[in-house]
């Protein structure tokens, strides 16, 4: 038989509140909480799935801003192409070359068309400069500058070598003339024969060759002469505030290679229309320069940081590179004597940093002396040469030692911008504006600036429009019939690559829809788990209650009574 005391009585009472109590405060924390798991012990398996599933939602918008980022800069770029550029040239331009063709149109007609032309040239330039949160969308990597600036080219006629001189230098039919300046009007270059040639006879460019200018449309002409420029080689036209320099190019044996005018103007043509029957003619007319990054396979290296990297000291890069890599050399190093020195690379933009030792080799059988290191890094390697150590030569270097902390930033040359919109999937959304517009740019293994497409090629409208608009600064209505077809092409162009955008647009569309849908069945999934059932809890809180009450309402009934009441 139980003996129940007051102690006893007075701990199973305390229990059964307690209880009561702890049960009735778990459902208030569901309630305020709306949540059934509410800490791992609630339910173990469960919170585990739950983490699971918040991991992967997490994850899900992520790509959906990610998603939305590239969909924000595609739909700039089509916008920009298809309504910008093409009504454009549709609705502007085309019908501008197109009265400039007209027979009935005067040469002033024709300069007040060009004068709009130029007014368009720039707004193409400003559309091809377009930029989304700050960022040159046609630039390529190179978004933070911008991807075309106004500049100047050159067109010719009647261009090439002379078939009777051995190693003549052959041009194509616009030279290779590198221009600098400006020019209000597209100038015109003519060659005057010499006296007593005849009409077929070529004219060799040289150091003080006569030349023909005017900035009229061939009105009046301006005299000048050919000049060597400062490298040695080069040749010079100074054409009033534009200089046209045309690289000259060398034998096997180290000879200059001549450069030949097919035909010059000869007397009884200096006041023929200007043409392609008036000698060889240089037109001088705008155009715009590519300044955005290309698909190349050599990496750009560049001084980093306060820290200046002696010029003297040269490096050189070899391998594949996906990142962009900074090297940073601590303690600085030592050209002129043999020994190891530590090197760091961070491919995170400086988060961390991986230590390297390299090795400075001398090689004193050299005339002069040099020296070299080679630093190993992912995807390839720098080297880093001294040409003169010990400052030997006519012109010796100014140092042969680099300074602690000194970097340099490797850049891959590459176009790509990609977000990941999918696990595993990556989207390209920025653009190469040369590929697009075309104009002017600087191959890879090249110093001189190149037309994108080649020579005359219609797909480029940048160069188009600049000669359409040096034609009709100078009433040629030849050219200009040529450049209304091209404009046509680089119209057709413009659109194949606002389609492949499109294109672009309508997948991330999909992927933006899959997602949502994809986040949708994941929340529902977890909230099965996580969520309270509001009616099942309103339910139990009352009845929580109710035993409460009585829990404390008989508690104080039984507490209250004693022996003592009926002695």
């Amino acid at each position: 038989m139980l003996r129940v005391t007051q102690r006893t009585m007075y701990s199973t009472l305390t229990n059964q509140m307690n209880g009561n109590l702890s049960a009735y405060m778990e459902s208030n924390i569901q309630g305020s909480t709306m949540k059934k798991v509410n800490k791992p012990s609630d339910d173990p398996a469960g919170m585990a799935r739950i983490l699971n599933y918040r991991t992967s939602i997490e994850r899900i918008t992520q790509l959906e801003v990610s998603s939305d980022t590239a969909l924000g800069w595609l739909q700039l770029a089509d916008t920009t192409l298809t309504n910008s550029v093409s009504t454009l040239l549709g609705s502007s331009i085309l019908p501008l070359a197109e009265q400039a063709a007209t027979s009935t149109v005067t040469a002033e007609n024709r300069k007040q068309i060009a004068q709009q032309l130029r007014e368009y040239l720039g707004t193409l330039i400003n559309l091809a400069n377009t930029r989304y949160e700050d960022k040159c969308i046609f630039g390529g990597q190179n978004y933070n500058g911008s991807a075309f600036v106004e500049g100047l080219a050159v067109s010719g006629a009647n261009w090439g070598a002379d078939p009777n001189v051995q190693d003549a230098e052959a041009q194509s039919p616009n030279p290779p003339f590198q221009v600098t300046g400006t020019l209000k009007s597209t100038a015109l270059v003519r060659f005057p024969a010499d006296a007593g040639a005849t009409q077929n006879d070529p004219v060799e460019l040289k150091d003080g060759t006569a030349y023909q200018y005017s900035l009229d449309g061939g009105k009046t002409w301006k005299d000048g002469t050919v000049a060597t420029a400062a490298d040695g080689t080069s040749l010079q036209l100074a054409v009033d505030g534009a200089t046209l320099t045309l690289p000259q190019q060398k034998d096997k044996d180290g000879n200059l290679k001549p450069i030949f005018v097919n035909r010059a103007v000869t007397d009884d043509e200096e006041n023929f229309p200007v043409g392609d029957k008036n000698g060889t003619m240089l037109y001088v007319r705008p155009t715009a320069i590519y300044q955005g990054d290309d698909n190349r396979a050599t990496p750009k290296v560049e001084q980093y940081g306060t820290v200046k990297w002696p010029s003297d000291i040269k490096t050189s890069v070899t391998g594949t590179f996906d990142d962009n890599t900074l090297i940073k050399l601590p303690d600085g190093m030592d050209m002129s004597q043999p020994g190891t020195f530590k090197y760091q690379y961070s491919t995170d933009s400086g988060k961390t940093w991986v230590t390297g030792e390299a090795t400075v080799a001398v090689d004193s059988t050299a005339t002069p002396n040099t020296s070299s290191a080679r630093l190993l890094l992912p995807g390839g390697y720098m080297d880093i040469t001294c040409p003169d150590i010990n400052g030997s030569t006519a012109t010796p270097p100014t140092a042969t030692s680099i300074p602690s902390e000194a970097q340099l930033s490797l850049k891959p040359q590459r176009t790509d911008l990609s977000f990941t919109i999918m696990e595993g999937q990556t989207i390209t959304v920025n653009n190469v504006g040369k590929d697009i517009f075309g104009g002017l740019y600087k191959p890879e293994y090249g110093e001189t600036l190149e037309p994108m497409f080649g020579e005359d090629d219609g797909r480029n409208l940048f160069e188009t429009l600049g000669r359409l608009i040096g034609y009709c600064e100078t009433n040629n209505s030849q050219g200009i019939g040529q450049c209304l077809d091209d404009l046509k092409l680089s119209q057709k162009n413009i659109l194949v690559h606002g389609t492949a955008i499109g294109g672009k647009e309508n997948r991330l569309s999909a992927t933006l829809q899959n997602l949502d849908d994809n986040k949708y069945d994941q929340q529902t999934r977890m909230s099965t788990l996580e969520d309270v059932n509001l009616t099942e809890l309103m339910v139990r809180l009352t009845q929580q209650q109710m035993a409460y009450q009585t829990t404390l309402q008989s508690s104080s009934m039984i507490m209250g009574l004693s022996l003592a009441n009926y002695i």
